[in-house]
């Protein structure tokens, strides 16, 4: 995986997930919050805002089951932290 992605990018995160005998494939849009680790270690945390509420996902980047993470958007002011706690509500 490419880590193109920085902190207050949109991003898309697409995820096997198995279900009895079939499997499929889900993707979750939405902000990168937050990047810890390096390399193989590294997780990221992302934000969505879903019916009203704000939901929070956290990857481990060498999930076997991620198929892939693709960059949407980048913002268009630059970020300058580490962590986005507080985004603004829609």
């Amino acid at each position: 995986m490419d880590a193109q992605f920085r902190v207050g990018d949109t991003i898309a995160v697409s995820q096997k997930i198995q279900e009895a005998k079939r499997e499929r494939v889900v993707t979750f849009k939405g902000k990168l919050i937050k990047s810890r680790g390096k390399d193989e270690n590294r997780m990221i945390t992302v934000r969505s805002f879903i019916d009203g509420v704000y939901v929070d996902r956290i990857y481990p980047i060498n999930l076997p089951t991620i198929t892939e993470i693709k960059l949407v958007e980048k913002p268009k002011k630059v970020v300058r932290k580490a962590k986005l706690l507080k985004l603004p509500t829609k």
